[in-house]
């Protein structure tokens, strides 16, 4: 049995049989007694007593206690979009509570509570927003965590005005002991050109390990428009596009992905990868999407270096 100041049990004694060299499991539900959150919930704590059969003439052989139990309510995420930025407005889609709970918002800032408008269908957003969601619990009031996202109205950034007439990027390669990437500014490279990829491997050549390079060029973006820019490396990565950090991927770490998202006008934009090899594996993938929404290298798009 246990017993317990914040919470309402369904029920509060259990017996349960088991059988020798076998498990067992308690389910049991509970409910908030009043206005508050899950977060704040101290441990539960269930006395129990474990009865062993004995031999005929034989004492009985018991053991008890008292064991702690950490309540972890953890409702589903509402699923707010990640993508940050819009252009004109934006309509976002929440994932529908479970039965029990509604769904409260606000778009102001403030924490949303039982006042605040309940979710029940997309909500626009015409303006920079701050969008704060939360669980309540329909019967007794409840609350779950918040979750939050800054949403932001923003402008394409203009194209240069920069007429760079050489096909590819220009590239400058440095040996170190890096785990993060340096101040490339401090640093001589070893070696400069042009390239149409990037082939890290190929620049490093017998070298497969603490190196860094640095590419350097103008993309040629179709049209206006939102534009998801990812690296793909092993180890670490940034992309900066007008000098903006659009992905950050950073670190030593194994091949993964990170991304980053730009309003950018249809032109010439400069844009700036940097990457750094620690050891083990080396690799790196810089690609794109736009309003289509796939996936594509950013080599498949024209770039352009200075002389």
């Amino acid at each position: 049995m246990y017993h317990h100041h914040q919470l309402s049990p369904d029920q509060s004694k259990f017996k349960l049989k088991i059988a020798p060299q076998s498990t067992g499991q308690l389910d049991f539900e509970f409910a908030l007694t009043g206005k508050g959150s899950f977060e704040k919930v101290a441990p539960l704590e269930l006395d129990w007593q474990m009865n062993l059969p004995s031999a005929f003439m034989e004492a009985p052989y018991r053991l008890e206690g008292t064991l702690p139990i950490t309540i972890d309510f953890t409702p589903p995420s509402p699923a707010l979009e990640e993508r940050a930025i819009f252009l004109t407005d934006k309509k976002m889609e929440l994932q529908q509570p479970q039965p029990g709970l509604s769904l409260r918002y606000t778009l102001d800032g403030t924490e949303p509570g039982l006042n605040a408008k309940t979710y029940q269908g997309a909500i626009s957003m015409t303006n920079t927003t701050t969008l704060k969601v939360r669980y309540f619990n329909t019967k007794n009031g409840a609350s779950s965590n918040i979750w939050q996202q800054v949403y932001r109205k923003v402008l394409p950034m203009e194209p240069s005005k920069a007429k760079p007439n050489k096909p590819g990027m220009a590239y400058r390669y440095y040996e170190g002991d890096f785990q993060v990437l340096p101040n490339f500014k401090t640093l001589t490279p070893r070696r400069t050109g042009t390239v149409q990829d990037f082939n890290v491997a190929l620049l490093a050549g017998e070298r497969i390990d603490h190196y860094a390079v640095v590419y350097e060029g103008f993309v040629d973006i179709p049209e206006d428009g939102l534009y998801y820019f990812y690296t793909r490396s092993d180890d670490g990565s940034k992309l900066y596009i007008q000098d903006q950090l659009v992905v950050d991927n950073d670190g030593s770490h194994e091949e993964r992905a990170r991304g980053g998202d730009i309003a950018l006008k249809k032109g010439l934009h400069p844009f700036r990868v940097e990457y750094f090899e620690d050891f083990e594996g080396q690799s790196l993938f810089v690609g794109y999407s736009g309003a289509d929404g796939k996936r594509k290298p950013l080599v498949g798009l024209p770039l352009f270096c200075k002389e």
